[in-house]
C-alpha cells in the first residue's frame, strides 16, 4: 500500500490521475492542516452515518438498470432518459450519483466512464460489462442482462432468508427458554437442595455453573463475542485468512454446493456476455474473476488466464485449476472445438440456474436434520437439568 499526495482541483480528478499511474486508489481525501483533523473526522463520520441509512440497495440498482433498458428500447436519447430516471429516483445517494453521471455524459464521456467514478454503486464487473456493450454496440442487451443478474441475486437472497427463517425462530426460542431456566428456575432448585443438605445432580450443577458465570461475567461474554467478530473480520481481510475461509465454505455441508454453483453460474453468464460483445478471452477472464465471490475459484480463473495467454485452450487452463468441476471444463472444451463457446456457456448458465434454484428451494429440508440435532441436544440438556432435581426432590420429601 502506497500513501502520498497529488495535486488536483477535485477528488474525481485526483482519482483519475492516480489511475493513470497504474495504481488503484483505495481512499482519496483532501489535504488539510493538522489543526483541522478533528473536524474532518467528525464530518466523515456524519457523512458515513447519513449514507448508512440512505445506502443504495440491490433492488434500487436493479430498478435503475430496468429503466435504463426501457429507455434504450424506446429510443429515448441517453441524456434525456438519465434525467428522467434521476428526477424520479427516491434514493438520495443514487440520485446524486446520477446527477454527476449526467454531467459526465453531457461532456461527451461514455456512460461507463461516469459509472466508474462511483465504485460503491457500480462495481468493476458492472462497469466493464457496460463498457463492453458500448464497444460492441450491444449496450441494450448488456443492460438487460445486468438487470436480470441483479434480479437473480435478489431472488437468491429472498430464498435463503425464507429457508432460514424457521430455523432462526426455533433457535431464538430455544435460547430464550435456556436463559429463563438458567437465570430463574435452576437457582431456586439450589436453595431448596441446600435446605435439605442434598447435592444437586451433575447436569443441574453444570447448568448452575453456566448460570452463575452468565450472571457474574456477562460483560466478559459480550466482550468475547465482540472480540470474535472483530477477529474474524480481521482474519478474512487477510488474503491467506480469506483463502482458508473460502476453502472451508466450499467444503461445508449443504452450503458448499450452493456457493460453488452460484460462482459457476456467474462465471458462465458473464463470460458468455463478454465473448458475445467481442471481448477476447484473455481480457474477459480478469473481469469474470472479479465477479466470483470465492478466492479459491478466483485463483483457478487466474491460472486459466495465464494458460490462455501462453497459447493453450481455455479448457486446458481450467483443467489446471483445483476446484472447477471436470464437467465444466469438458463442456467448454467441446464448445471451443465446435466453435460455439457462446452457446455452450449459455446452456451451462441455464443448467446452473436451474440447479441453484432447486438447491435454494430445498434448502430448508437440508437444514432440518442439523436443526433437529441441535434442538434435541439443547432440549435434552434443559430437561435433564430441570427434571432430575425435581425427581430427587420427591424422594427427599418422602423421607
Amino acid at each position: 500500500m502506497i500513501w502520498g499526495e497529488i495535486e488536483a482541483e477535485e477528488r474525481r480528478e485526483a482519482t483519475k490521475k492516480i489511475s493513470l499511474l497504474k495504481l488503484i486508489p483505495l481512499d482519496v481525501d483532501e489535504a488539510r492542516e493538522k489543526s483541522s483533523v478533528q473536524n474532518i473526522s467528525l464530518k466523515n463520520f456524519a457523512n458515513n452515518f447519513i449514507n448508512f441509512f440512505n445506502r443504495v440497495k440491490t433492488e434500487d440498482l436493479m430498478f435503475f438498470f430496468q429503466q435504463l433498458q426501457t429507455i434504450y428500447a424506446t429510443g429515448i436519447p441517453l441524456l434525456h432518459g438519465l434525467s428522467l430516471i434521476q428526477s424520479q429516483c427516491e434514493n438520495r445517494h443514487l440520485a446524486e450519483a446520477l446527477k454527476q453521471i449526467i454531467a459526465s455524459v453531457s461532456q461527451g464521456k461514455a456512460l461507463s466512464e461516469g459509472m466508474k467514478d462511483f465504485p460503491d454503486l457500480f462495481d468493476t464487473v458492472t462497469v466493464n460489462l457496460i463498457r463492453a456493450g458500448e464497444t460492441s454496440g450491444q449496450l441494450e442487451e448488456i443492460i438487460d442482462r445486468v438487470s436480470k443478474l441483479l434480479q437473480q441475486r435478489l431472488e437468491q437472497k429472498a430464498k435463503i432468508k425464507s429457508a432460514t427463517f424457521y430455523p432462526k425462530i426455533v433457535l431464538g426460542m430455544i435460547v430464550i427458554v435456556f436463559c429463563i431456566v438458567v437465570y430463574f428456575v435452576i437457582p431456586k432448585f439450589q436453595d431448596f437442595f441446600m435446605k435439605f443438605g442434598a447435592e444437586l445432580p451433575f447436569v443441574t450443577r453444570a447448568m448452575l455453573a453456566v448460570s452463575n458465570f452468565m450472571v457474574g461475567y456477562w460483560y466478559l461474554i459480550l466482550l468475547s463475542i465482540a472480540g470474535v467478530i472483530f477477529g474474524f473480520k480481521k482474519f478474512v481481510a487477510n488474503p491467506q485468512g480469506r483463502r482458508i475461509w473460502d476453502s472451508f465454505l466450499l467444503k461445508s455441508p449443504v452450503f458448499g454446493i450452493i456457493f460453488m454453483q452460484n460462482d459457476l453460474l456467474s462465471f458462465c453468464c458473464i463470460l458468455e456476455m463478454l465473448i458475445r460483445s467481442g471481448i477476447q478471452i484473455t481480457m474477459a477472464l480478469p473481469i469474470v474473476k472479479g465477479a466470483l465471490a470465492n478466492t479459491i475459484l478466483q485463483e483457478d480463473i487466474e491460472t486459466a488466464r495465464k494458460s490462455v495467454e501462453s497459447g493453450r485452450s481455455l479448457r486446458d487452463g481450467l483443467d489446471a485449476g483445483k476446484k472447477i468441476p471436470k464437467m465444466v471444463t469438458h463442456l467448454i472444451g467441446i464448445g471451443e472445438e465446435a466453435g460455439s463457446l457462446e452457446k455452450t456457456l449459455n446452456r451451462m448458465s441455464a443448467f446452473y440456474r436451474i440447479q441453484l434454484e432447486y438447491k435454494l428451494n430445498n434448502l430448508s429440508k437440508a437444514i432440518e436434520p442439523i436443526l433437529l440435532i441441535a434442538v434435541f441436544g439443547i432440549v435434552l440438556f434443559l430437561a435433564l437439568g430441570v427434571f432430575l432435581p425435581m425427581w430427587k426432590m420427591n424422594s427427599l420429601i418422602k423421607r
